[in-house]
């Protein structure tokens, strides 16, 4: 014998139930599972098995390792060396060799305090050995000169509207504008102003007046 239409939409019903109730319990049970967004490597938990958590607690962090960047800055005067699909170099401490990076954007415009030209670039390929967040210093090619005249970055005095470096000529100091072109750390190219053979003072500045008599001493 079979069953009245009611008996049967009643049966239906409760299965819709049933069904619904186990999709409650398997999107409940799926909670409990925690996935990355992305791969990647894990940095330290914060939190211990068994511990209760909620959405707003960190339990660890993790960092790409495939999409690398690399964000720093250079002069006003460099900005437009810096276009799209530019390569740059880059090392960090502890790590004996250079790794690439291609340009792939740059700020609007340029840093108001500090005349600078913020560029972002992307790490090629994948690099373990970096990590997130680490200081780079990155080496730029600008252009290149054939006859590049340098002298220790100390040995110039900025003034309020150009610079100047003390030029030992006949046992007094002279005070020589310079032009200066690129830098780093330790050297600065001067574009003009001096010549090759000039004998610079590089100690002692503050204590220099036009008018002092100044000897050399030998250091070897």
């Amino acid at each position: 014998s079979g069953i009245s239409q009611q008996e049967y939409d009643l049966s239906e019903l409760e299965a819709n139930n049933l069904n619904a109730d186990i999709e409650l319990v398997r999107v409940e049970i799926g909670k409990t599972r925690i996935s990355a967004p992305y791969s990647g490597k894990v940095g330290l938990k914060n939190i211990s098995l068994g511990a209760y958590v909620t959405p707003t607690n960190i339990l660890t962090t993790i960092s790409q390792v495939d999409a690398l960047k690399l964000e720093f800055t250079v002069p006003e005067k460099y900005s437009e060396n810096m276009s799209r699909g530019k390569e740059v170099l880059f090392g960090v401490t502890g790590i004996d060799k250079n790794f690439t990076a291609t340009v792939m954007a740059t700020e609007s415009g340029i840093e108001a305090n500090t005349r600078t030209l913020k560029i972002r670039a992307v790490v090629k390929g994948r690099q373990d050995q970096l990590v997130s967040g680490g200081f780079a210093k990155v080496s730029l090619e600008l252009g290149k000169s054939d006859n590049p005249l340098v002298i220790p970055t100390q040995a110039i005095i900025p003034q309020a509207r150009d610079k100047k470096v003390v030029v030992f000529r006949g046992g007094l100091p002279n005070f020589t504008t310079v032009t200066t072109g690129i830098r780093d750390s330790t050297f600065v190219q001067i574009l003009d102003g001096l010549k090759e053979g000039d004998t610079i003072v590089t100690t002692g500045l503050l204590a220099i007046r036009p008018d002092s008599k100044i000897s050399l001493t030998k250091v070897n």
